[in-house]
Protein backbone atom coordinates (compact mmCIF):
# COMPACT_ATOMS: atom_id res chain seq x y z
CA UNK A 1 0.00 0.00 0.00
CA UNK A 2 1.31 3.62 -1.19
CA UNK A 3 0.34 6.82 1.00
CA UNK A 4 0.82 9.68 -0.59
CA UNK A 5 2.36 13.03 -0.05
CA UNK A 6 -0.13 15.65 0.14
CA UNK A 7 -1.52 16.91 -2.91
CA UNK A 8 1.60 14.64 -4.69
CA UNK A 9 0.59 14.78 -8.48
CA UNK A 10 -0.13 10.95 -9.70
CA UNK A 11 2.88 10.92 -12.02
CA UNK A 12 5.51 11.41 -9.00
CA UNK A 13 3.87 8.54 -7.09
CA UNK A 14 3.28 6.13 -10.35
CA UNK A 15 7.46 6.48 -9.69
CA UNK A 16 7.38 4.60 -6.51
CA UNK A 17 4.52 2.26 -7.75
CA UNK A 18 6.44 1.25 -10.80
CA UNK A 19 9.55 0.46 -8.89
CA UNK A 20 7.47 -1.54 -6.39
CA UNK A 21 5.83 -3.36 -9.00
CA UNK A 22 9.62 -4.48 -10.66
CA UNK A 23 10.74 -5.43 -7.26
CA UNK A 24 7.34 -7.62 -6.45
CA UNK A 25 5.23 -8.73 -9.75
CA UNK A 26 3.31 -10.36 -8.68
CA UNK A 27 2.36 -7.63 -5.79
CA UNK A 28 -1.17 -6.31 -5.81
CA UNK A 29 -1.34 -2.17 -5.07
CA UNK A 30 -3.56 -0.07 -3.35
CA UNK A 31 -2.31 4.19 -3.69
CA UNK A 32 -3.97 6.36 -1.46
CA UNK A 33 -4.21 9.97 -2.27
CA UNK A 34 -3.76 12.80 0.37
CA UNK A 35 -5.22 15.86 0.06
CA UNK A 36 -3.74 19.19 1.64
CA UNK A 37 -6.43 20.54 3.18
CA UNK A 38 -7.98 17.34 4.33
CA UNK A 39 -4.88 16.05 6.06
CA UNK A 40 -3.62 20.38 7.97
CA UNK A 41 -7.52 20.75 9.30
CA UNK A 42 -7.56 16.70 9.29
CA UNK A 43 -7.98 16.29 13.51
CA UNK A 44 -10.97 18.78 13.30
CA UNK A 45 -12.73 16.16 11.35
CA UNK A 46 -11.90 12.87 12.26
CA UNK A 47 -14.97 11.80 11.50
CA UNK A 48 -14.89 12.86 7.58
CA UNK A 49 -11.79 11.71 7.16
CA UNK A 50 -12.26 8.14 8.51
CA UNK A 51 -15.16 8.03 6.11
CA UNK A 52 -12.70 8.23 2.91
CA UNK A 53 -11.21 5.34 4.20
CA UNK A 54 -14.24 3.02 3.50
CA UNK A 55 -13.30 1.77 0.25
CA UNK A 56 -9.99 1.09 1.26
CA UNK A 57 -11.70 -1.27 3.92
CA UNK A 58 -13.40 -3.08 1.19
CA UNK A 59 -10.52 -3.47 -0.90
CA UNK A 60 -8.73 -5.12 2.21
CA UNK A 61 -11.52 -7.01 2.52
CA UNK A 62 -11.44 -8.49 -1.47
CA UNK A 63 -7.74 -9.06 -0.75
CA UNK A 64 -8.05 -11.48 1.67
CA UNK A 65 -6.27 -9.57 4.61
CA UNK A 66 -9.09 -11.00 7.15
CA UNK A 67 -8.52 -14.70 6.27
CA UNK A 68 -6.93 -17.42 7.79
CA UNK A 69 -4.10 -16.89 4.94
CA UNK A 70 -3.50 -13.22 4.81
CA UNK A 71 -1.53 -11.80 2.11
CA UNK A 72 2.41 -10.26 3.86
CA UNK A 73 1.76 -6.40 3.60
CA UNK A 74 4.03 -3.75 3.10
CA UNK A 75 2.86 0.28 4.00
CA UNK A 76 4.97 2.80 2.40
CA UNK A 77 3.57 6.04 3.92
CA UNK A 78 4.95 9.57 2.14
CA UNK A 79 5.13 12.30 4.36
CA UNK A 80 2.56 13.73 6.46
CA UNK A 81 -0.19 13.42 4.37
CA UNK A 82 0.64 9.46 3.91
CA UNK A 83 0.72 9.30 7.76
CA UNK A 84 -2.57 11.01 8.40
CA UNK A 85 -4.19 8.57 5.96
CA UNK A 86 -2.58 5.68 7.47
CA UNK A 87 -4.22 6.84 10.77
CA UNK A 88 -7.58 7.34 9.57
CA UNK A 89 -7.40 3.97 7.72
CA UNK A 90 -6.82 2.09 11.02
CA UNK A 91 -9.60 4.28 12.77
CA UNK A 92 -11.83 2.63 9.73
CA UNK A 93 -10.62 -0.43 9.94
CA UNK A 94 -11.54 -0.62 14.06
CA UNK A 95 -15.11 0.74 13.35
CA UNK A 96 -15.79 -1.28 10.39
CA UNK A 97 -18.36 -3.60 11.54
CA UNK A 98 -17.71 -6.43 9.02
CA UNK A 99 -14.32 -6.55 10.99
CA UNK A 100 -14.45 -7.67 14.39
CA UNK A 101 -11.20 -8.95 14.73
CA UNK A 102 -8.51 -9.86 12.50
CA UNK A 103 -8.79 -13.93 12.25
CA UNK A 104 -4.76 -13.67 11.83
CA UNK A 105 -1.81 -11.61 11.86
CA UNK A 106 -0.95 -10.40 7.99
CA UNK A 107 2.89 -10.07 7.95
CA UNK A 108 3.44 -6.40 7.87
CA UNK A 109 6.24 -3.93 7.54
CA UNK A 110 6.02 0.13 7.40
CA UNK A 111 7.90 2.47 5.81
CA UNK A 112 8.25 5.66 6.72
CA UNK A 113 9.62 8.52 4.41
CA UNK A 114 9.84 12.23 5.63
CA UNK A 115 7.72 11.67 8.51
CA UNK A 116 6.78 12.24 11.09
CA UNK A 117 7.48 16.05 11.34
CA UNK A 118 6.16 18.86 12.94
CA UNK A 119 3.09 20.96 10.64
CA UNK A 120 4.51 23.88 12.42
CA UNK A 121 4.27 27.41 10.73
CA UNK A 122 7.72 27.24 9.27
CA UNK A 123 6.42 23.25 7.64
CA UNK A 124 2.98 25.54 6.60
CA UNK A 125 4.72 28.72 5.68
CA UNK A 126 7.04 26.13 3.19
CA UNK A 127 4.15 24.44 1.78
CA UNK A 128 1.71 27.20 1.03
CA UNK A 129 4.59 29.65 -0.56
CA UNK A 130 6.69 27.48 -2.29
CA UNK A 131 5.16 28.56 -5.64
CA UNK A 132 4.80 31.68 -4.84
CA UNK A 133 6.50 35.32 -5.55
CA UNK A 134 6.51 38.82 -4.69
CA UNK A 135 3.08 40.10 -2.69
CA UNK A 136 1.60 36.80 -3.51
CA UNK A 137 4.42 35.52 -1.00
CA UNK A 138 3.37 37.79 1.46
CA UNK A 139 -0.39 37.04 1.69
CA UNK A 140 0.31 33.14 1.58
CA UNK A 141 2.85 33.45 4.74
CA UNK A 142 0.20 35.78 6.36
CA UNK A 143 -2.42 32.79 5.72
CA UNK A 144 -0.17 30.12 7.04
CA UNK A 145 0.00 31.95 10.31
CA UNK A 146 -4.07 32.51 10.01
CA UNK A 147 -4.25 29.07 9.73
CA UNK A 148 -1.80 27.76 12.52
CA UNK A 149 -3.78 30.23 15.01
CA UNK A 150 -7.14 28.92 13.87
CA UNK A 151 -6.05 25.02 14.45
CA UNK A 152 -4.67 25.98 17.56
CA UNK A 153 -7.62 27.51 18.99
CA UNK A 154 -10.15 24.79 17.45
CA UNK A 155 -7.44 22.12 19.75
CA UNK A 156 -8.19 24.38 22.64
CA UNK A 157 -11.63 24.59 22.52
CA UNK A 158 -12.92 21.20 20.98
CA UNK A 159 -9.85 19.20 23.12
CA UNK A 160 -8.61 17.61 19.90
CA UNK A 161 -4.69 17.45 18.96
CA UNK A 162 -3.45 19.84 16.19
CA UNK A 163 -2.31 17.65 13.19
CA UNK A 164 1.40 16.95 14.21
CA UNK A 165 0.29 15.84 17.57
CA UNK A 166 -2.48 13.59 16.34
CA UNK A 167 0.76 11.91 13.63
CA UNK A 168 3.21 11.72 15.99
CA UNK A 169 1.09 10.19 18.81
CA UNK A 170 -0.41 7.75 16.34
CA UNK A 171 2.50 6.59 14.86
CA UNK A 172 4.33 5.82 17.85
CA UNK A 173 1.54 3.29 19.04
CA UNK A 174 2.64 -0.34 18.29
CA UNK A 175 -1.11 -0.91 17.21
CA UNK A 176 -1.00 0.99 14.55
CA UNK A 177 -3.36 -1.29 12.78
CA UNK A 178 -5.49 -3.97 14.85
CA UNK A 179 -2.51 -6.85 13.58
CA UNK A 180 0.61 -4.67 14.40
CA UNK A 181 2.71 -4.87 17.69
CA UNK A 182 6.46 -4.06 19.05
CA UNK A 183 7.64 -6.46 16.12
CA UNK A 184 6.58 -5.16 13.29
CA UNK A 185 9.17 -3.81 11.44
CA UNK A 186 9.46 0.30 10.49
CA UNK A 187 12.25 2.06 8.57
CA UNK A 188 12.11 5.43 8.89
CA UNK A 189 13.38 7.46 5.66
CA UNK A 190 14.92 11.24 6.30
CA UNK A 191 17.13 13.35 5.21
CA UNK A 192 19.34 16.57 7.02
CA UNK A 193 18.17 18.03 3.88
CA UNK A 194 14.60 18.09 4.65
CA UNK A 195 13.04 21.57 5.17
CA UNK A 196 9.51 19.83 6.09
CA UNK A 197 10.14 17.42 8.24
CA UNK A 198 12.88 18.41 10.00
CA UNK A 199 15.66 16.00 10.97
CA UNK A 200 15.39 16.45 14.73
CA UNK A 201 11.67 15.91 15.29
CA UNK A 202 12.10 12.56 13.36
CA UNK A 203 15.16 11.97 15.07
CA UNK A 204 13.29 13.28 17.92
CA UNK A 205 10.04 10.19 17.13
CA UNK A 206 12.28 7.72 16.22
CA UNK A 207 14.29 7.86 19.66
CA UNK A 208 10.54 7.47 21.43
CA UNK A 209 9.87 4.11 19.25
CA UNK A 210 13.34 3.14 20.17
CA UNK A 211 12.93 3.70 23.65
CA UNK A 212 9.50 2.05 23.07
CA UNK A 213 10.92 -1.15 22.41
CA UNK A 214 9.40 -0.93 18.56
CA UNK A 215 11.26 -2.80 15.89
CA UNK A 216 12.65 0.14 13.94
CA UNK A 217 15.58 0.31 11.18
CA UNK A 218 16.84 3.86 10.10
CA UNK A 219 18.09 5.42 6.57
CA UNK A 220 19.88 8.99 7.43
CA UNK A 221 20.48 10.59 4.16
CA UNK A 222 22.36 13.82 3.79
CA UNK A 223 20.99 16.95 1.61
CA UNK A 224 18.39 14.99 -0.18
CA UNK A 225 14.99 17.18 -0.19
CA UNK A 226 11.08 16.66 1.21
CA UNK A 227 10.51 12.92 -0.34
CA UNK A 228 13.24 13.19 -1.98
CA UNK A 229 15.72 10.67 -0.79
CA UNK A 230 14.60 7.73 -3.52
CA UNK A 231 15.90 10.08 -6.24
CA UNK A 232 18.88 11.33 -4.70
CA UNK A 233 19.95 7.38 -3.81
CA UNK A 234 18.05 5.04 -5.50
CA UNK A 235 20.37 2.60 -4.41
CA UNK A 236 20.69 3.01 -0.67
CA UNK A 237 16.86 3.67 -0.53
CA UNK A 238 15.47 0.23 -2.37
CA UNK A 239 18.31 -1.33 -0.91
CA UNK A 240 16.81 -0.21 2.61
CA UNK A 241 13.06 -1.33 1.39
CA UNK A 242 14.20 -4.69 0.45
CA UNK A 243 15.79 -5.23 3.92
CA UNK A 244 12.58 -4.27 5.65
CA UNK A 245 10.59 -6.59 3.28
CA UNK A 246 12.92 -9.49 4.11
CA UNK A 247 12.45 -8.58 7.84
CA UNK A 248 8.52 -9.18 6.93
CA UNK A 249 9.21 -12.63 5.44
CA UNK A 250 11.77 -13.71 7.62
CA UNK A 251 9.05 -12.90 11.00
CA UNK A 252 6.42 -15.40 8.88
CA UNK A 253 8.56 -18.37 9.05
Amino acid sequence: MLFGWMDAKLAYLMKFSAKHAALYPAASQILILSDMAATITGSAYVETNTKRMLPVVELLVKNGVFTENPPKMLFHVLSAGGAAQLLWLARALRNSPQITAPNSRPPTGIIFDSAPGALNFHALHHIMTMSLAGYQKILGSAGALALIIILKMHSAFSGRPVMHQFIHSGLIAPRILEWTDKGTPRLYVYSDGDRLALVGDVREHVARAQEAGLAVRVEEFRGSGHVGHATADPERYWSAVQFLWGDVVRAKL
